[in-house]
């Protein structure tokens, strides 16, 4: 499958989210701090923080603000201007492929952990570089691939499907702590940074240790978060043929692509 376009630059964002009253409320809350925040400043981006807290704005606006604090801090309008050669890094070690749209648009994209793993891209990188990773990946999704989605297909994308492969991966891998802090990364931006985008997790070939250590690491995830996770043992080519064409995924999986 394609690698992710880590290297594009946004150009677009959503419109045609109906507003309510909420949305302006919480657009009010957070008036100054969109000044320097256009991207910020549309409906759909501030629904998204609305329905992960039940539409309570005061805690809509707290997580925004911890957003663009985090945005401040990431220096996120220098993203895309990595170096080559950080860009390629981050292109070829990743493991992330897209594979193309469900059944009911979704994007689905899978994670190969055993290509994390060979490529050492948790061991070989600090926590920063990881977020550095993790801000890409989003931003590109969000200001990129869902508005051009959406336009080639002139239906809305804005949800997202993972498949996680372990397959082949090293066994060792489920005692490495910076892994775990990499988890637990990745779950603060599906569920804090990015919210109401994650739509399902299906975890595959998932080994019968990985099962066991399961129990621990669904503690620090959200309730919100472990509802969507979804484990099976084998290929999973059963659950995946319910929502997408299973042909869209890698040869290596069973697919095409």
């Amino acid at each position: 499958g394609p690698s992710f376009p880590f290297g594009m630059i946004a150009q677009s964002d959503f419109e045609g989210i109906a507003g309510n009253d909420k949305v302006e409320l919480l657009r009010i809350e957070v008036r100054d701090l969109l000044t320097n925040e256009k991207l910020l400043d549309n409906d759909w981006t501030l629904h998204r923080f609305l329905k992960v807290t039940d539409n309570d704005v005061a805690k809509a606006s707290k997580m925004l603000k911890d957003f663009i604090a985090h945005r401040q801090r990431m220096d996120y309008g220098n993203l895309f201007r990595l170096s080559p050669s950080v860009i390629e890094k981050l292109e070829t070690s990743s493991g992330k492929f897209i594979c193309g749209l469900s059944f009911k648009n979704e994007l689905v994209i899978v994670d190969s952990l055993s290509i994390l793993q060979k490529n050492k891209l948790v061991e070989e990188s600090s926590l920063k570089e990881l977020e550095v990773l993790l801000s890409i990946f989003w931003e590109s999704l969000v200001r990129i691939l869902f508005p051009l989605l959406s336009k080639s297909t002139k239906t809305r994308v804005d949800k997202v499907i993972c498949v996680v492969d372990f397959k082949d991966l090293g066994v060792t891998s489920f005692f490495n702590g910076k892994l775990m802090a990499f988890l637990k990364l990745i779950n603060k931006y599906n569920d804090e940074l990015y919210p109401s985008i994650v739509d399902s997790v299906i975890l595959i070939n998932v080994p019968l240790m990985f099962v066991g250590l399961w129990q621990v690491i669904r503690t620090f995830l959200s309730e919100q978060t472990r509802d969507k996770v979804v484990i099976t043992r084998n290929d999973g080519l059963d659950r995946i043929g319910k929502i997408m064409d299973i042909k869209m995924l890698p040869e290596n999986m069973g697919g095409e692509s």
